[in-house]
């Protein structure tokens, strides 16, 4: 009975299962879009000292300003995560390129309309924009 449960045993750690897998120590977050997202819309340029609020829900961004609101909704659409806090996606009708950092539900995304080099800082310069974003709770 012994030998049995022994090549049983000896068989179930041989077959590869769906548990955990070995990891290198250090897993990376991916970046995630899910839910309700609110906070501002930074301009790196002539109009920083004065940002946009926003919310982002199923990929649509409305955004206003004081005496301002933008009339049309706006399209995040195709949403490249290529990891390492990089990031590629289609803002309206313009290829944008970014860095982002996503800690839980907060979220910075540093970005530029291509071909202008990807920011290298979540600071925005001239031709760059930020936005800063908090997760909504959902309401239980």
């Amino acid at each position: 009975m012994t030998s049995a449960l022994a090549m049983i045993l000896a068989a179930a750690m041989a077959v590869p299962g769906r548990g955990p897998e070995k990891v290198s120590g250090e897993t990376e977050q991916r970046l995630d879009l899910s839910g309700v997202w609110v906070g501002e819309w930074k301009d790196g340029g002539a109009h920083a000292d004065t940002p946009l609020r926003v919310r982002l829900r199923k990929g649509v961004i409305t955004a206003k300003g004081k005496n301002w609101e933008h009339p049309d909704k706006i399209k995040i659409t195709k949403v490249i995560d290529e990891g390492n806090g990089n990031v590629r996606f289609t803002l309206g009708l313009e290829s944008c390129v970014g860095i982002y950092r996503q800690e839980a539900d907060r979220l910075s995304i540093c970005f530029c309309i291509v071909p202008q080099d990807r920011p290298t800082s979540v600071r925005p310069r001239e031709n760059q924009w930020l936005f800063i974003l908090h997760r909504i709770k959902p309401h239980q």
